[in-house]
């Protein structure tokens, strides 16, 4: 299999990893993505956002290497309940050693009663060493355009603000999109303010904006504020 970078679509930001290429049943396909020095405590796991085939017979593992034993490669088979979209798999990280990973990356395989097929696509778009669960913070309130300069007939620059969600709550940033159920994205940022240079109208009578919230690890809120720009 061949290994690009993806722009057309992304788990999270501007591109992914894309795996394309043949699998066979008797073939593992082994990638090997980054060689590192992260302290695992007790407890870590690894999660992996991608998009694989809806097949049973294909299988996702993440390869580690360990400093107790820097020439065994251990593979950890991980698993997910999504069916489509952009799936989550997850996994325990093995403790053998001292705690300290030195290699981490990704094995594609199929069961050995599967055919052969020589058309896999597949989307890599996060890989994480984590402790905590990862929990979605709450979506911001009060989406307001407290101030819109036209353009031209068919475009505005907009400023915008929002309410955040609960005080303590672990929010990384904020990301402002074109629509409610299929998103474009237009900014991102840290503040609860943000500006646009430039909104097309693209035919629209009114335009919908929504600003989600982001955490640490990605995870964004399950709603978002709206707000909606009226086109004359």
């Amino acid at each position: 299999m061949a290994a690009s970078l993806c722009f057309e679509e992304a788990w999270e930001g501007g591109s992914c990893l894309r795996l394309t290429g043949a699998l066979a049943p008797e073939f593992d396909v082994s990638v090997h993505l980054y060689q590192t020095r992260l302290t695992a405590p007790a407890g870590t796991r690894l999660t992996v956002r991608a998009k694989t085939p809806s097949d049973p017979k294909f299988s996702l593992c993440a390869l580690v290497v360990l400093d107790g034993d820097p020439l065994d490669t251990v593979e950890v088979l991980l698993t997910t309940t999504d069916t489509g979209g952009w799936k989550t798999y997850t996994a325990a990280l093995p403790q053998q050693g001292a705690g300290t990973v030195l290699q981490l990356g990704l094995k594609l395989a199929l069961d050995r009663t599967a055919r052969t097929d020589l058309a896999y696509d597949v989307r890599i778009g996060q890989l994480a060493l984590h402790t905590e669960a990862f929990t979605a913070p709450s979506a911001p309130t009060a989406l307001t355009v407290d101030h819109a300069t036209a353009l031209s007939p068919t475009s505005k620059a907009l400023r915008l603000s929002w309410t955040p969600p609960t005080p303590g709550e672990a929010v990384h940033h904020y990301e402002v999109h074109r629509g409610t159920t299929v998103l474009t994205h237009l900014a991102a940022t840290p503040n609860t303010v943000a500006y646009l240079a430039r909104l097309d109208r693209e035919g629209d009578t009114t335009t919908t904006l929504t600003v989600t919230s982001v955490g640490p690890d990605g995870t964004h809120s399950a709603t978002g504020a709206t707000t909606t720009v009226e086109w004359g």
